[in-house]
């Protein structure tokens, strides 16, 4: 069972229930994504935005929609929208570090130091929670596991929107090796 990103905790939580061989984590964040969301939107939003955006997530995690949303910034509209709000409150229950220190089969972690999105620290932490878990740590990769020669989300962007740019060298053979 693999899962990228927010797929990474989906990948944890199938693998126990489908009774997969191996799990990986790509790219997967270590912490709950109440907490990644507000790390991720801190620099964008002025200070002044900051708490209505922050407590509008805590609302969510507390399992309650909103009434209104928080700010006329379109990138907040759209994740706040009120179809996805049933998501976000269904996906702020779990913590990828708890779920993953349940899973007994083999693990492997996969990250890119270049990834703007999501860090090696949450690599780390999901290496914590499951000590016997693999990790491996590409250099130049970003979050779309492209190779990228700066953490600058211009940059990221340009390779997120480039299908023809081809993954990080050794990622599919880290990953057969493991599968195998």
């Amino acid at each position: 069972m693999a899962g990228h990103s927010e797929g990474s905790l989906i990948g944890m939580i199938a693998a126990r229930q489908t009774h997969a061989d191996a799990c990986i984590s790509l790219a997967g964040p270590g912490d709950d994504i109440t907490s990644k969301l507000k790390t991720q939107l801190k620099p964008q939003l002025p200070e002044t935005d900051r708490e209505a955006v922050f407590k509008a997530l805590d609302s969510l995690k507390a399992g309650y929609t909103l009434g209104s949303l928080p700010t006329a910034y379109p990138a907040i509209h759209q994740l706040f929208r009120p179809s996805v709000q049933p998501y976000l409150i269904s996906w702020m229950k779990y913590d990828p570090a708890v779920q993953l220190k349940i899973v007994t089969i083999p693990v492997l972690i996969i990250q890119g130091r270049r990834d703007v999105q999501v860090l090696v620290q949450d690599a780390e932490l999901l290496k914590t929670a499951l000590p016997d878990a693999q990790l491996v740590l590409f250099d130049a990769m970003n979050h779309c596991f492209k190779p990228v020669k700066t953490n600058s989300m211009q940059e990221a962007q340009t390779s997120y929107n480039n299908p023809d740019e081809p993954l990080t060298p050794g990622l599919a053979t880290t990953i057969a090796r493991f599968v195998k």
